[in-house]
């Protein structure tokens, strides 16, 4: 980048060579991790950030390698941008994926868990929440994590829209009876709606929207 500087903020600057050592050190320990670990999707930003490096000048090397497309960012974890965990699963870790893949299609809104090993298959459940087929929901009041398949949730609101057609409003209970689940499941799943713009909540009561149901996009 030659000799120089940039400013970071108002107040802070960087010289070029700083920051062009920065993103060497950033690419090369995401690099390593990737070599490491080949099939996790993300590392976690805290592995790959040296933490003598200031905030700032993190931050900006962040954006500049985002802008160039060489790394991804996700809730605080970060990528190569160019890398492919699936391509590297092997053939028991395919068939073990869409074994996994398949537990939670067929649980419905039973499924809280992998099946098999669960430290083994961490990777492989990743990846598949990665990819938006199957997805983590949070019961806040109960300190648990609702893992569904996204078929299912997909089928949970077209059953919804049949029983409540908008502008028909529902409480939380009719819906724990009309998708004949738990109060631990179906708080998170109408919370998760919400987020989505399925359903709109006013006060206790919601009602189903026009937007159109569908699974979310692979993060990333």
């Amino acid at each position: 980048m030659g000799s120089g500087f940039t400013f970071l903020t108002d107040t802070e600057i960087a010289p070029h060579d700083g920051i062009a050592a920065a993103e060497t050190q950033i690419q090369s320990a995401l690099a390593a991790y990737h070599a490491k670990f080949p099939v996790r999707p993300f590392a976690p930003r805290n592995l790959i950030i040296p933490a003598a490096m200031a905030p700032v000048l993190s931050q900006h090397v962040q954006a500049i390698m985002r802008a160039d497309g060489r790394l991804r960012t996700k809730n605080g974890m970060l990528a190569a941008f160019d890398h492919d965990p699936v391509a590297r699963l092997d053939q028991d870790q395919r068939a073990r994926m869409a074994k996994i893949e398949t537990h939670f299609r067929d649980a419905g809104l039973d499924a809280t868990r992998a099946p098999g090993d669960e430290k083994a298959d961490s990777d492989l459940l990743a990846l598949l929440i990665n990819a938006g087929a199957v997805l983590a929901l949070q019961n806040v009041a109960l300190n648990q994590t609702l893992l569904l398949h996204a078929d299912i949730l997909t089928a949970a609101a077209e059953i919804l829209n049949r029983n409540f057609p908008a502008p028909q409003e529902f409480t939380t209970s009719a819906a724990r009876r009309a998708l004949d689940t738990s109060r631990r499941v179906i708080v998170p799943v109408l919370e998760h709606f919400d987020s989505l713009g399925i359903t709109a909540r006013t006060g206790n009561s919601r009602r189903m929207t026009a937007n159109e149901v569908s699974p979310p996009a692979a993060q990333g």
